[in-house]
């Protein structure tokens, strides 16, 4: 059978949609799609006590997405993410990287991912600071991190 964003409670999907992607193993790269009405995910059966889980993404107005934490059941929290933007990354006004502003334990490494407008799946690691936070810049030029 198939599902769109409505049939999952993603209610009117912005402006810019979303992405999707499945969850069989925690270690993969997450490979992201379209997500939408006329873009539906199709899920199939699996055998009895086959966890089958999908994921969906908002895309930011600069076409980019957080896809979240690889290695976590909910790769995005608020307990970890406390807020995100898209930015200007390169001073020339073109919104090319987001901003993600995380929390966590003091000194705490953590490993996002990100997909591009053209879907590619890039990850970054930011080590936190003796406060438990940092700033993450993630884009086309790479990434910079700032514990604080």
């Amino acid at each position: 059978f198939t599902l769109a964003p409505a049939d999952v409670g993603l209610r009117g999907g912005g402006s810019h949609g979303h992405l999707v992607y499945s969850r069989h193993t925690f270690s993969e790269p997450p490979r992201p799609a379209a997500f939408s009405a006329t873009q539906p995910i199709s899920v199939s059966s699996r055998s009895s006590g086959e966890l089958q889980m999908w994921v969906a993404a908002p895309i930011l107005e600069n076409g980019w997405a957080i896809l979240g934490e690889r290695n976590k059941v909910v790769p995005i929290a608020a307990q970890r993410i406390v807020s995100f933007e898209a930015v200007a990354q390169d001073g020339g006004g073109s919104k090319a990287a987001v901003v993600v502003e995380l929390v966590g334990a003091a000194s705490e490494s953590v490993a996002l991912d990100f997909a591009k407008p053209d879907r590619t799946v890039v990850s970054a690691t930011c080590g936190l600071g003796l406060s438990g936070r940092a700033r993450l810049t993630v884009g086309s030029a790479g990434s910079v991190c700032e514990p604080s």
